[in-house]
């Protein structure tokens, strides 16, 4: 199990180079659909933000649990577990694809939907995405795996690999075949694919034995995911969490434009990979805290949440200062044309990304400290706060409503957070620790 330090330099650089091969595919992406189409597929690439809700969080429990037995070395339980996980999500996969296709099917052959902006073949298009990134769950079994096995930056260089072909891949049928239908049925085939690939090293590397699927595995599983990993209260903080933060556009697209829905998400994504960029500690801060838990370490637990706390007020400090200077017109260069919305909305944007960062850090501590209900608190009441304002700006204000349901609600999840932090006594917070 390699160090935390070595694992938080080593994603580093990954996530700066996976947001740069962003940057280049969007651009590309953007400058072959035209505006309005690339605006579907926005909310096409959008719409498994809202289907990993099904989840139900039980691949953060799977990750907690799996950090807890590769410390302590038991592998056959840890077999079991990860089998038990994989075909049992993998039901619930389909289960849910067959939903999906069900919602399409209403959605386009009848009146109720007769409001929505978005054709039909593009709802279809939609299933199609949401079907093949239905079927990451063996990528999020690879994904938990290489993070509670203290080798995140291995996984996410797989990550990164296949994404890569994956992308040129999409880039180069969408050139040659002018076909979005196409080319986006093809980007599905191929996430299929990269899952299952990345799933195989997975199971090769940390020499996992294979356990053919059966009712036994699976209920075994799920019955320790269920009593050891508080899974009531993950599912219910999965649903709430999840339509709370990738439901913007989705729902935005039947309300606002899609050229408009198209250019705001060219500058949010800029905005998301100078976030990811400048704080992937987060990512190996999670499972490495579950680890030291195990261990009983405290005082490692309460030292590295300090150290990414002041990584993270360092990162966003860099992000804000880049980001205001020069967003909109890296996002224009980006997208190959002018990207200028007022500079409220950039104020804006880069007000959202200090409050996400920082409820990022909080929720990875509470996550790592095993505070499921005091996660679920703070998620229920920020979540709440953001569908009422969301659902009552949207109409008027277009992409303004985003964001400031978005800040409020997650100020909200920080003031409760740091509530909880200060019950429990659990660490120093960033703000302290970066002046100490």
């Amino acid at each position: 199990m390699k160090s935390f330090s070595y694992q938080a330099r080593w994603n580093f650089v990954i996530s700066v180079t996976a947001q740069v091969v962003s940057v280049g595919f969007i651009a590309l992406v953007s400058r072959l659909l035209g505006r309005v189409d690339f605006g579907y597929y926005i909310w096409i690439t959008a719409l498994p933000g809202m289907i990993v809700v099904f989840d139900l969080y039980l691949g953060q429990a799977l990750q907690n649990r799996l950090s807890e037995l590769i410390v302590t070395n038991d592998r056959n339980a840890r077999d079991k577990l990860i089998w038990g996980f994989l075909w049992g999500m993998l039901v619930i996969t389909l289960v849910f694809i067959a939903v999906c296709a069900l919602v399409a099917f209403v959605m386009t052959s009848t009146s109720i939907w007769h409001m929505a902006t978005i054709p039909s073949q593009v709802i279809w298009l939609g299933v199609i995405y949401v079907a093949a990134a239905g079927f990451g769950v063996p990528l999020l079994v690879a994904g938990t795996g290489f993070n509670a096995g203290g080798q995140v930056h291995r996984g996410a260089a797989f990550g990164l690999g296949l994404d890569l072909l994956t992308k040129l891949a999409f880039v180069g049928v969408l050139a040659t075949t002018k076909s979005f239908f196409f080319a986006i049925t093809i980007l599905s085939i191929l996430t299929v694919v990269s899952n299952v690939i990345i799933t195989i090293w997975f199971m090769r590397i940390f020499d996992v034995v294979y356990l053919a699927p059966s009712f036994t595995v699976i209920k075994t599983a799920f019955r320790e995911l269920w009593f050891l990993g508080n899974a009531r209260e993950w599912a219910v903080l999965r649903v709430a969490d999840g339509f709370f933060k990738n439901s913007e556009l989705v729902i935005g697209a039947f309300v606002i434009s899609s050229a408009t829905i198209g250019d705001f998400a060219v500058l949010d994504r800029l905005s998301t990979a100078l976030m990811l960029a400048a704080n992937s500690a987060y990512v190996v801060l999670g499972p490495t805290l579950a680890a030291a838990g195990a261990r009983g370490d405290k005082g490692r637990m309460a030292a590295l949440t300090k150290k990414v706390g002041q990584f993270s007020l360092v990162g966003l400090v860099l992000f804000s200062v880049l980001f205001l200077t020069a967003g909109e017109w890296v996002a224009s260069l980006w997208s190959g044309r002018a990207i200028d919305f007022p500079f409220l909305i950039v104020l804006l944007i880069c007000a959202r990304a200090w409050t996400r960062v920082l409820s990022s850090l909080y929720w990875n501590i509470l996550f790592g400290y095993k505070l499921v209900r005091g996660l679920l608190q703070a998620t229920l009441m920020s979540g709440l706060a953001y569908v009422v304002l969301y659902g009552a700006l949207i109409s008027r204000y277009g992409v303004l409503s985003i964001l400031i349901a978005q800040i409020v609600a997650q100020a909200i999840f920080l003031l409760v957070a740091w509530r909880l932090q200060a019950k429990y006594h659990l660490v120093v917070s960033p703000t302290v620790a970066s002046a100490a």
